[in-house]
């Protein structure tokens, strides 16, 4: 998660101008994206090549798109920006599709959940804060269907244990510990 503090890029300034010019450009969605892709391997070791070309080409915003519709979550906001990153890593784990109840559970738990205020997500760090999590939800997903697509149990077994191991290392919670209901994540 330091990666999506500091957005990849190393910004070592603390000066008001590198601050400022900083601020503007975590707001900026392109600048974002960039770092996205120059970082994408420091939050997962999925080996996907072409993660700029993804991102670049639209695609991305493309199945986000319609996985929010689909989900009924509103795009644009932090805690559904989540909620969709830890739906795509459940469901490249497990290997099926979250219902829209599952989804629903899910935002209603991680809203309960919630500490930061409202002031962060429109703060440009919780803006540059949902878009890495809409970016790398939107890669797991389309790896997700493109492994399963193949239909190579071990490189479906390799696939599901590097998604354990980033979703573990990154968030501190085990997919292979919960399940994912109409209440949130329970634990099995």
């Amino acid at each position: 998660m330091k990666a999506y503090r500091e957005g990849f890029s190393g910004r070592a300034s603390t000066s008001a101008a590198g601050r400022e010019t900083a601020s503007a450009r975590e707001t900026d969605a392109s600048g974002v994206d960039r770092d996205f892709v120059a970082g994408y391997s420091q939050l997962t070791s999925l080996p996907v090549q072409d993660v700029s070309a993804f991102v670049e080409s639209g695609d991305a915003d493309a199945l986000l798109q319609a996985r929010y519709q689909a989900s009924g979550l509103t795009r644009g906001q932090l805690i559904p920006a989540n909620v969709m990153l830890f739906v795509a890593s459940w469901e490249a784990y497990n290997g099926t599709r979250a219902s829209p109840e599952q989804v629903r559970g899910l935002q209603q738990q991680m809203q309960s959940l919630w500490s930061k205020a409202a002031d962060f997500e429109r703060s440009a760090e919780g803006l540059r804060q949902r878009r890495l999590y809409e970016l790398l939800a939107a890669v797991l997903m389309r790896e997700n269907a493109r492994v399963r697509q193949r239909q190579d149990a071990d490189g479906i077994a390799v696939f599901r244990e590097t998604v354990r191991e980033d979703f573990l290392r990154l968030s501190h919670n085990d997919l292979a510990r919960f399940d994912l209901t109409g209440e949130g994540f329970v634990e099995r």
